[in-house]
């Protein structure tokens, strides 16, 4: 097998060429992404894959639904990401927006917390406050609030019988905002 020309140029252009060819300039939207497709450079060789897998994942934003609170698929692409993006990287790189759709569901959202306490999801990342405050902000607020608790629980090795009781009483003001959270 022939090797590749780009491999036989200075790792410092490789990685030029690897920005020009796999970063994006806006978003990539995931519809699923179990079935997402990588682009073709990363499939081209293992060791261009090897450097430049870290890069499309650590540096590109990911946008991705969540039905009904249902984290799947943001589980899916967490986990894409955690497996090809170095720890030290991943630490501060890991780039994930969240849209929201569907109906308000406790148990899955539940679901999603714990699979954060875990380490297993990313958590939910509120938009600074906007100049109005309506009950939607408001939701947005106190879903904020939970994951942080649950991210101050996980570092601090809580039990998660104990976090869990905690949260029972933001599903009572969750349910203030929409008696669909019921």
């Amino acid at each position: 097998m022939a090797s590749s020309k780009l491999l036989s140029l200075p790792p410092e252009l490789r990685d030029i060429i690897y920005r020009l060819a796999l970063l994006e300039d806006g978003p990539i939207f995931l519809k699923e992404p179990q079935a997402f497709q990588q682009p073709g450079l990363l499939l081209t060789n293992s060791q261009i894959r090897n450097e430049a897998i870290c890069l499309y994942y650590a540096e590109n934003l990911f946008v991705t639904s969540v039905w009904s609170y249902d984290a799947s698929p943001v589980r899916r692409l967490h986990n894409l990401q955690r497996t090809h993006v170095t720890a030290s990287a991943a630490r501060s790189s890991i780039k994930c927006h969240i849209q929201k759709r569907g109906v308000p569901n406790w148990e899955n959202l539940l679901k999603w917390l714990q699979s954060f306490y875990k380490g297993d999801a990313p958590g939910y990342r509120h938009s600074p406050a906007k100049p109005y405050f309506n009950h939607i902000e408001a939701e947005s607020q106190v879903l904020f609030t939970m994951f942080r608790l649950v991210a101050k629980a996980a570092l601090n090795d809580s039990d998660w019988k104990f976090t869990k009781e905690l949260l029972e009483a933001h599903h009572d003001l969750l349910i203030c905002h929409d008696p669909l959270w019921v």
